[in-house]
């Protein structure tokens, strides 16, 4: 799948998101828009009506607290979401 792939009706594709490892580090909104997808088509595949997808992802940052015995057991003792 690539920019030039036609999405139709009665069809679907299947792909991957993939996001930058060091997104935790830049904590806030994000959205991922996919425009003009047909919902509907003539008998030519001509679009007749298209979608608009919006997805909105929250990235917030915590931080995790344990407790590490001698024996290699933690304990997660407390979370809390630092705010930036």
């Amino acid at each position: 799948m690539n920019e030039n792939t036609e999405i139709i009706p009665g069809y679907h594709y299947t792909g991957y998101l993939v996001f930058p490892k060091n997104i935790y580090k830049m904590p806030g909104l994000y959205k991922l828009g996919i425009y003009n997808v047909p919902s509907k088509i003539d008998i030519a595949a001509n679009p007749i009506e298209v979608l608009n997808f919006e997805f909105y992802f929250d990235v917030k940052l915590f931080l995790d607290t344990f407790s590490v015995a001698w024996y290699g057991k933690s304990t997660l003792l407390n979370t809390q979401e630092i705010k930036t």
